[in-house]
């Protein structure tokens, strides 16, 4: 957009007023009268450029949201400038992926089985609390294992699973396999079955199922947990989205050594962020086959470190390498230039914030 500028000479506009404005104010007191009561009609009758040094931008709709750009936002035609601010403006809030903890009907579930010679029994993990496992079902958080180890005790030691999270069966014969294993939270008392010599506990329980996910966001970073389940609902946090952009989070570049080495030569890289992890890799044109049989190859890497942030020191070829960080910088010196890592060699250096 353009500013205008006005040159001052009095002339930047034009005003119309009606046809008949001098008969409707016929004297000059009329038409002052009729100004200060805001009555006098005009029309602002547009710019006169003679009184203009530089013209700005016509203030229109166009100028200010086109539809094509409210329609990015999924916004209408009527949307105004503040409507897109503030569709921006929540992703400078802390968001959080949640999923309903959803509970089924009460139906009997089995839990585990013992002798009556205590030959063998089965350890029952439980959990206050719940947590998504590798193949996005709830699993048990922090469980905490009851034994069944005597027939006579078996349901007093089970009952602790009355309003608490489990892994039951829906089959007696499936106890300890993985057929119907799953999640359930229990709501009854624990019963026994005997039969012949195994006496098989079981208690009314919901299966334990999450929802597909929806999100949530707050100004406040500790409205919802890091992960876990507040109310019926657990939660995984994503952080600000527009703090993803704000800055690097990985870096790699490469660099020559320069031949020298010791406390008072040494290798000194700069990156973009503080790096909490660096690894210094000696690029190497040697390549060796992963087995004798295979024809995969993989490049050598004949010399370099690992640093992690706190580290004072790490090994190369050998030899001890001296390391100290500052603000954006890794500075290394050692005994050689090869295990100062700056020999006349390539290296590539790989950092992650």
């Amino acid at each position: 957009m353009t500013d205008g500028i006005i040159k001052g000479s009095g002339n930047s506009r034009y005003l119309r007023s009606v046809a008949n404005a001098l008969s409707l104010y016929p004297t000059y007191t009329s038409f002052i009268q009729a100004l200060a009561a805001g009555t006098f009609p005009i029309d602002l009758n547009g710019l006169n450029a003679n009184g203009w040094s530089q013209q700005g931008t016509k203030l229109a709709k166009a100028a200010l949201l086109k539809d094509a750009t409210a329609a990015l936002y999924g916004k209408s035609a009527s949307a105004v400038p503040d409507d897109i601010l503030a569709f921006i403006g929540q992703y400078n809030k802390y968001w959080w992926k949640r999923r309903a903890i959803q509970k089924g009907a009460s139906r009997s579930i089995y839990i585990c089985v013992t002798s009556q010679n205590n030959s063998y029994g089965q350890s029952c993990k439980y959990s206050s609390t719940i947590k998504i496992g590798g193949t996005k079902e709830p699993e048990m958080a922090e469980p905490t294992s009851s034994v069944v180890a005597y027939f006579s005790s078996a349901v007093s030691v089970l009952n602790v699973l009355v309003g608490k999270y489990f892994h039951g069966f829906i089959e007696k014969s499936d106890i300890g396999g993985n057929r119907y294993y799953s999640a359930y939270y229990g709501v009854g008392s624990v019963k026994k079955t005997i039969e012949n010599t195994a006496a098989y506990f079981s208690m009314n329980a919901q299966k334990v199922t999450l929802g597909e996910p929806d999100y949530v966001s707050s100004s406040d970073a500790n409205a919802y947990p890091e992960s876990g389940v507040v109310g019926d609902y657990y939660y995984e946090a994503i952080g600000k989205p527009l703090e993803f952009f704000d800055y690097e989070r990985s870096v790699v570049f490469n660099y020559r050594g320069t031949g020298t080495y010791g406390i008072n030569n040494p290798t000194v890289l700069t990156f973009p962020f503080d790096p909490n992890l660096v690894i210094v890799s000696r690029i190497s044109s040697n390549f060796s086959p992963v087995d004798s049989s295979s024809s995969l190859y993989i490049a050598g890497w004949r010399q370099g470190f690992i640093w992690v942030r706190g580290m004072s020191g790490t090994n190369s070829a050998g030899k001890l390498v001296s390391i100290t960080s500052e603000e954006k910088t890794l500075k290394f010196w050692s005994d050689t230039a090869e295990a100062q890592s700056n020999d006349t060699s390539k290296y590539c250096v790989t950092a992650f914030r």
